[in-house]
């Protein structure tokens, strides 16, 4: 069972976040293009496995910024961790392509960290050698299943419900399907 889980590369994951997020709070065009640019040329460095050099990149970015804009030096260092080097390197379509077991994969199509637009598609056609895929969109939840307007990140702490409990009587039945009773 794959809860908003990605199908294209991590770093491909992480610029369409950063071009959705970025619109959703109204950040100018040129705004969003030179984040992209940043992401893309930091991402290609963790790639490459040059992990000092992506630390220096991230270091001159934010240096570069406004003061008022600049991050804590602690976040800058949390940005080129062993976490976040798998995840901007890491390709999941093999794996997914390699499931021979029944999968469910679903996505809130309110989410701005794994966008729907992106992964959709990707999903289906990496499951569709499996012998039994579903892919299923839930309208109106963001990444965390919650139900939302916007699917805002900012927001995910101000929604009382923890999970849509539709996305739980779905997960339930699919699951009680395949999976008899002992």
């Amino acid at each position: 069972v794959l809860m908003a889980g990605p199908s294209v590369p991590g770093a491909d994951v992480l610029i369409e976040q950063n071009k959705v997020i970025m619109a959703s709070t109204g950040a100018p065009q040129d705004q969003i293009d030179q984040q992209v640019a940043y992401v893309t040329a930091w991402s290609a460095l963790l790639r490459a496995g040059d992990i000092e050099g992506a630390k220096a990149f991230t270091q001159r970015h934010n240096d570069s910024l406004p003061v008022a804009e600049r991050a804590p030096q602690q976040v800058v260092d949390g940005f080129n961790t062993p976490y976040m080097t798998s995840f901007i390197t890491y390709d999941p379509k093999p794996a997914l392509q390699a499931l021979r077991v029944p999968v469910l994969a679903f996505f809130g199509d309110k989410d701005q960290q794994v966008v729907l637009t992106q992964n959709e598609g990707p999903m289906r056609e990496n499951l569709a050698a499996g012998p039994d895929a579903t892919v299923h969109v839930f309208p109106g939840l963001n990444h965390m299943m919650q139900p939302t307007a916007t699917g805002k990140p900012s927001e995910y702490a101000t929604i009382e419900t923890t999970i849509d409990p539709a996305v739980l009587t779905y997960v339930t039945d699919w699951l009680t399907q395949r999976v008899p009773p002992r």
